[in-house]
């Protein structure tokens, strides 16, 4: 029987976890003597979901030198874990028991362009999800793009029919990449460039899941 799963991106289709993550990196920012009253706003952290950490640092600190930026953007994250080990982020409503009603179609991964560690303390705080989660890779573990990533999973866990869904142009350019079906986290943080099965919540991405494995 042909092994079926459901691969999901995290920031903006799992959780919203902006809030917490701000206050990390502008606590990190304020001990940098390079960037001296330095801050960024919820709004700004939004638009940088989905994005590669060495993406966010050019984007973000372009009056840094690449390689001192993206040390910066890795302290950030480091802070950013902890926080979110101790606080946790907004899970989206409908996500658990999404997860249990996929568990009966098939298996349920995390794909994130996240560094490593950030996935870990979703789950951690979120212990309820954790068996119901069959495994996760991420670009901080990589160094590849996520579409990469997402082919390396299915490879790595012998999944033989899958689909993606997450909220931005990026995840839909990675499921393209990688040959898979894609749903729109429309609830989320970003827009896609084409018509594609769009979910409005969480639960609306089951039956869009059960009718797109059954292909």
């Amino acid at each position: 029987m042909a092994k079926k799963a459901v691969l999901f991106d995290l920031d903006g289709t799992l959780w919203d976890s902006t809030a917490e993550t701000t206050r990390a990196w502008n606590q990190t920012f304020a001990k940098c003597s390079d960037l001296p009253g330095f801050e960024m706003t919820v709004q700004t952290m939004a638009g940088l979901m989905g994005k590669t950490t060495a993406e966010i640092a050019a984007c973000l600190l372009p009056q840094l030198p690449l390689s001192r930026a993206v040390e910066v953007i890795q302290l950030c994250c480091a802070e950013e874990n902890a926080q979110l080990l101790r606080h946790g982020g907004k899970l989206y409503s409908g996500v658990q028991e999404l997860f249990v009603q996929l568990a009966q179609l098939g298996g349920v991964y995390i794909v994130s362009n996240c560094e490593t560690g950030y996935i870990e303390a979703f789950l951690q705080y979120y212990r309820a999800l954790q068996p119901l989660v069959d495994g996760f890779l991420c670009a901080g573990e990589t160094g590849r793009p996520k579409g990469e990533n997402i082919t390396a999973l299915c490879a790595r866990h012998h999944i033989d029919s899958a689909i993606y869904a997450g909220d931005t142009q990026s995840d839909l350019d990675a499921a393209l990449f990688a040959g898979l079906p894609f749903i729109h986290a429309a609830y989320g943080f970003g827009t896609v460039d084409r018509p594609v099965p769009t979910a409005r919540t969480p639960l609306d991405i089951l039956p869009l899941a059960e009718r797109l494995l059954a292909q």
